[in-house]
């Protein structure tokens, strides 16, 4: 064997290996079984191995070592720098209770109710019809749909009331000034025992005159609009039934 050598054998496969001198005191990795093997120092003694193993070696062809150099580590990255535990987030269901943050406030009335937005001044709510003098609340009613029939009888007594109104007025002047003459009326002018019936029927032209106006104007122009007709929802539903 030459100098420049050393030969080491397996711990577990009993397999040779010529390593050079400059591996002395490293360890190189057996290729059939994957052991490390220790390389001696020259001049120390080699580590004691099973006894009656030496007796057993068989040289086998010696093929040159491979040194295995031990693996670089990665560097392990820096630890980030401690943050401040004010302000890191927290969870919701353990972390400390906070208000919650309002996002705007109106000072505006509110109906006790329901809470909803009311005008200033204003006694019920137009949401869910809340008095708020009386305590009370009004019920929630459905109304039928207003169709032509109810305006035309809405309106026809008003128009018929005018029309009277009117006439009225015209027999009214012509009585008082003879404009436009009447000849059915004569007998009322020059009959002396029916002088004073133009009088009486000047008065009673004056009542049918305001009587009748005021009618047509409070259903023409005050109470235009029908009023609304209350739609019977149980007994509609007990119907279909």
């Amino acid at each position: 064997m030459s100098t420049a050598t050393m030969s080491v054998t397996c711990s577990r496969c009993q397999k040779g290996y010529l390593v050079p001198p400059v591996l002395q005191g490293k360890k190189i990795k057996c290729k059939q079984c994957g052991q490390m093997i220790p390389i001696p120092v020259q001049g120390k003694a080699v580590p004691a191995t099973k006894p009656g193993a030496a007796k057993k070696v068989v040289p086998q062809i010696v093929t040159p070592a491979v040194v295995v150099e031990p693996e670089a580590k990665p560097a392990s990255p820096a630890a980030p720098p401690p943050k401040d535990a004010a302000n890191q987030p927290q969870s919701q269901e353990w972390g400390p209770i906070s208000a919650y943050h309002l996002r705007g406030s109106k000072e505006a009335p509110r109906c006790p109710f329901c809470a909803h937005e009311m005008e200033e001044g204003e006694v019920i709510c137009l949401n869910c019809g809340y008095n708020t003098i009386t305590r009370e609340r009004l019920p929630n009613v459905v109304v039928e749909a207003t169709e032509g029939w109810d305006w035309f009888v809405h309106l026809t007594p008003g128009f018929v009331a005018l029309f009277f109104c009117l006439l009225s007025i015209f027999i009214a002047q012509s009585i008082f000034t003879h404009v436009p003459y009447l000849g059915f009326l004569d007998w009322m002018y020059y009959d002396p025992e029916w002088k004073a019936i133009p009088v009486y029927m000047f008065m009673f032209l004056l009542v049918d005159i305001w009587t009748l106006g005021y009618y047509s104007v409070k259903r023409l122009i005050i109470n235009f609009t029908p009023p609304d007709k209350i739609k019977h929802l149980e007994l509609e539903d007990r119907d279909e039934d």
